[in-house]
């Protein structure tokens, strides 16, 4: 974006952040007086115009404050087709951007109306198609990914938590959102802290949401009863990130597997003596940090000696640390090793 330089884009973001409550009531009041055949809808009518405008509002703002258009044409594509699925035309969404664009520009110097205008006045279908660079880019949520990420980068777990159902409603398929949506969009937001274009507490931030749709998400299936075998996932001593094991014992479960999740930080002790009293066949290692990898081998070797071959459960490990060194599975004594939930999945009779 060449019309507005690096500190006016976060100026201009924060403004809109500051505004967005009166302009939220002025958008609302203005769209159901010119949309009279809202009245009979009442609050109902009132309630939907307050959250589609966050909602927009919400996404402007992120992609001013990265500097990337893109971002929030790929939101209006994803709008457009939900609209679509419930046969509202596409003018609806356009007049109601306009809204936002008369509500926001008393407040705005001729620069930022200028940019403003550039993101809401240009409709999705005014943009060329977008090139299918890789396999992941043709998934059937990919749009839908995109709009997840931007939704975690703007702090937005309400808009994550709507983009997610709608997801679901769209496969009911729980491991395709959560491989599509929120491990690619993890391994994004990961990618920008280690590029040190988001922060640690961005980062923190949208993990945490994650999180929060995962648990949401979780209630709106039924999981398989179980017929697979008993499992423990868990992380070991000193590991801190809980969101990858997480989804590994959620979608375990959807398989029909009876699983014990500990979470992460668990004391060695304490792993072996649930093996002990559970009895499972498959245990689940995760680890983030290449330094905790001699944790996890040690780990697996106090499994090793502790139960005989016929009781040792078989050992698969996963996390960033293992696709970073992915053969160093074999040297620590694991059976197998799980790149991502795709794969786990592969690994599993």
């Amino acid at each position: 974006m060449k019309d507005i330089q690096t500190h006016d884009r976060h100026r201009l973001a924060e403004k809109i952040r500051f505004l967005e409550r009166d302009v939220i009531e002025v958008i609302t009041t203005t769209f159901l007086q010119q949309h009279p055949e809202t009245k009979e809808l009442g609050e109902v009518a009132k309630n939907h115009c307050i959250t589609d405008a966050r909602y927009h509002l919400t996404f402007l703002r992120t992609a001013i404050e990265f500097g990337n258009k893109d971002t929030f044409r790929q939101y209006l594509r994803w709008t457009t087709k939900v609209l679509q699925t419930r046969n509202i035309p596409q003018h609806v969404l356009q007049r109601f951007l306009e809204h936002i664009s008369h509500a926001l520009e008393p407040h705005l110097t001729e620069p930022e109306k200028t940019v403003v205008r550039s993101h809401l006045l240009e409709t999705p279908e005014s943009e060329p198609p977008e090139p299918q660079t890789s396999a992941r880019s043709t998934t059937p949520l990919a749009l839908h990914q995109e709009v997840f990420l931007q939704a975690l980068l703007a702090g937005d777990r309400h808009a994550a938590r709507t983009i997610a159902l709608e997801a679901f409603s769209n496969t009911r398929s729980l491991s395709d959102v959560y491989v599509e949506l929120f491990q690619e969009s993890l391994y994004k937001i990961g990618s920008l802290w280690e590029a040190n274009h988001i922060s640690v507490a961005q980062e923190h931030v949208a993990t945490a949401i994650t999180q929060y749709v995962m648990a949401n998400l979780y209630t709106c299936v039924t999981p398989a009863q179980p017929s697979q075998g008993k499992g423990i996932v868990t992380g070991v001593e000193g590991e801190l990130h809980q969101i990858g094991p997480h989804m590994v014992a959620d979608m375990l479960e959807m398989q029909g597997w009876d699983i014990r999740f500990l979470g992460v930080n668990v004391p060695h002790q304490s792993i072996l003596q649930l093996i002990k009293d559970f009895r499972p066949t498959l245990v689940g290692i995760s680890a983030t940090m290449v330094l905790k990898v001699p944790t996890v081998r040690d780990l697996i070797k106090d499994i090793r000696n502790h139960f005989p071959p016929a009781a040792t459960p078989r050992i698969l490990v996963g996390g960033s640390a293992f696709r970073a060194l992915p053969d160093v599975y074999r040297n620590i004594g694991a059976d197998a090793f799980a790149y991502d939930l795709r794969s786990l999945t592969a690994l599993l009779p």
